[in-house]
């Protein structure tokens, strides 16, 4: 019966019975066999994922490719503003469509260049030993910050501004500061070593009468090498780059006026800078500039009754330049919008209440971008509702694309990290610190009650909002200033903050931000100088670099894992051969077993018959 259930299954264990130990041998190799299989599809999805991340990083390098052969063409001399406005428009739609492509790429609704992404465990087999794990390289931002670094000024004062460029054309971020030393105003330059350090200090005068407390970087005269635009509370300073990190001498270019705020670009679009200034007399000047690193004065303009910080910006999308100061009137904040007529002047000014407090409330600092993704300049300034005694906020308008803006939103500062109350926000920027193509807030800190510094971090949420803010406590007693860049080029931007020490030295504090692996926006550029685009030219090759490296690890990974394929496949060829050797009948040792066994059967049927048959024959004799 055995013989025949066998054969007629094609199995030699149908029953626990049959054999016991074989079949407890046969399922674990079955159950190993049916994982690893599983572990196949498994890596399968792992190939068809890197195979999306790798065509997605050739679309990028295209991209970046493009944007650097626009950004060669800029940095020639040969070219007009005209003609750079339209090949950065190009570059700025190109850097739009690299962020789309980053932000959606997906497979099976994870997005795959997100920094929560994280590594890539691909399930083999059992166990951990059986994770196939790997990164898909890149780096993003986390939204948080490592320890600090800080470098100190050898004289007592403040360093009150900061600002990044790259002043050598070695393609790595400069550090130029602004400071007190004393009643002087010096202006210090250290070149950048390319992984968040910098070397030792030049350091240059620039008023000996006053502090210097604002600083900019900008091309004066069309040479492509960046220029230092300094002014204080006396008079604004310029100093022409050679274009290897070197300066002239300063240069007085406007005395006995207010300058703390500072805004450099070109107002009258004839393609070369211009400056606006402005300052606690309450005024904001306007010098027009010669294309010689030499300016006109070409008017003055009524601001806020005491001005702290001036920008220029686009506004309505006319193609003209608009102006924005801060600053205090009576006992509010306020940012006043002119609107520009393209050839250096401005409209009448419109007021918005930014920050309403005590008599001391103070306004420091605006910035601009788009908050909400409507593709309209929205408006962000930081202060105090009470200098000395209050706290530190954030300001947000939103705005309309006619240069006007809707109601206020304020953000107060959490200063609880500072161990202390009483703070003041000083300086605000506005930057995708953690790759989600989300602008999100800067903000520089300072306590005054027990003298602490520090900056918050406020993530975008894409509309308009904000989440509650993370401090981070820098070294000193004072952040006046701000600046964020990208200082070791990994493609994720870093946080620096000025202020002083308790022993009232210049502190300049730098920490880098933390990154996982993944991919995010490009950082900001423009093509419209020579001195923008040839540093675009290096961004764009930092960046063709890191995406090479990138799609080397894709690479890498996607060769592991198809061999990886094969080798299981094998395995489960073997198990399920060695599961068959157990599990499934000989079919030639059972038939010739059954026939022996039939045989058998047969002769001793026929013997009995034969002697039944005897039997017969005696009886029959007998009778």
């Amino acid at each position: 019966v055995k013989s025949f259930e066998r054969l007629s299954s094609g199995l030699r264990i149908n029953n626990a019975s049959d054999d016991p130990a074989g079949l407890a041998v046969a399922e674990s190799l079955k159950a190993n066999n049916r994982v690893l299989t599983q572990g196949v599809r498994n890596l399968n999805d792992g190939i068809s994922l890197v195979n999306v991340a790798d065509a997605a990083l050739e679309s990028l390098s295209n991209i970046v490719t493009r944007i650097n052969e626009l950004a060669t063409q800029a940095a020639t001399g040969s070219y007009g503003s005209a003609q750079r406005e339209a090949m950065d428009q190009e570059a700025q739609e190109l850097s739009e469509e690299y962020s789309r492509i980053v932000l959606s790429t997906k497979f099976n609704d994870r997005r795959v260049f997100s920094g929560d992404f994280g590594s890539l465990n691909l399930q083999a087999g059992y166990g951990v030993s059986g994770v196939i794990a790997s990164t898909l390289g890149g780096a993003v931002g986390t939204g948080t910050f490592a320890a600090s670094s800080t470098t100190t000024a050898s004289w007592n004062g403040t360093t009150n501004a900061i600002t990044f460029g790259d002043l050598n054309s070695d393609g790595i971020l400069d550090m130029v500061t602004a400071d007190d030393k004393g009643a002087e105003g010096w202006v210090n330059i250290r070149i950048g070593n390319g992984d968040g350090s910098f070397k030792s200090p030049t350091s240059f005068l620039t008023d000996p009468g006053t502090g210097v407390s604002a600083v900019v970087l900008s091309d004066l005269n069309n040479d492509g090498s960046l220029d230092i635009i300094s002014g204080g509370e006396n008079a604004i300073y310029i100093q022409i780059g050679n274009g290897n990190g070197t300066f002239a001498s300063p240069v007085l270019i406007a005395e006995m006026i207010s300058a703390s705020g500072l805004a450099v670009n070109d107002i009258n679009n004839d393609g070369r800078a211009d400056i606006v200034a402005t300052g606690g007399s309450g005024i904001a000047r306007v010098y027009l500039g010669n294309g010689n690193g030499t300016f006109s004065t070409a008017g003055t303009y009524a601001a806020e009754s005491i001005s702290h910080a001036a920008s220029l910006a686009d506004l309505n999308n006319d193609g003209n330049l608009d102006l924005i100061t801060v600053g205090e009137s009576g006992n509010s904040g306020y940012a006043s919008i002119r609107l520009g007529n393209g050839d250096g002047t401005f409209k009448a000014k419109v007021s918005y209440e930014m920050l309403a407090g005590t008599a001391a409330v103070g306004l420091y600092d605006v910035s601009l971008a788009d908050l909400n993704g409507d593709g309209v300049l929205d408006l962000v300034s930081a202060g105090t509702n009470d200098e000395g005694a209050g706290e530190g906020y954030v300001s947000i308008r939103l705005g309309n694309a006619d240069g006007t803006f809707k109601k206020n939103t304020p953000y107060r500062v959490d200063d609880s990290y500072l161990g202390g109350s009483n703070s003041s926000s000083k300086s605000v920027e506005l930057a995708d610190v953690n790759g989600d193509g989300f602008v999100d807030i800067v903000t520089a800190d300072t306590l005054f009650d027990s003298f602490g510094a520090g900056f918050t971090i406020m993530l975008g949420n894409g509309d308009g909002t904000f989440k509650q803010g993370t401090g981070y406590d820098q070294s000193g007693t004072g952040a006046y200033g701000l600046a964020v860049a990208d200082l070791n080029r990994d493609g994720v931007p870093d946080v620096a903050t000025v202020g002083t020490t308790g022993g009232w030295n210049g502190l300049t504090t730098i920490r880098m931000s933390n990154t996982t692996s993944g991919l995010g926006p490009l950082l900001p550029f423009s093509l419209k100088t020579i001195s923008g685009a040839k540093q675009a030219m290096s961004d764009m090759e930092e960046s063709l670099m890191r995406l090479g490296i990138q799609r080397g690890v894709v690479g890498a990974f996607s060769s592991r894992l198809s061999f990886a394929v094969n080798n299981i496949r094998l395995s489960t060829e073997n198990l399920s051969a060695a599961e068959s050797r157990i599990r499934d009948v000989d079919v030639a040792e059972e038939v010739t077993n059954l026939t022996n066994r039939q045989i058998q059967s047969q002769a001793a049927t026929a013997i009995l018959t034969q002697a039944n048959q005897q039997i017969r024959l005696v009886i029959h004799l007998l009778q």
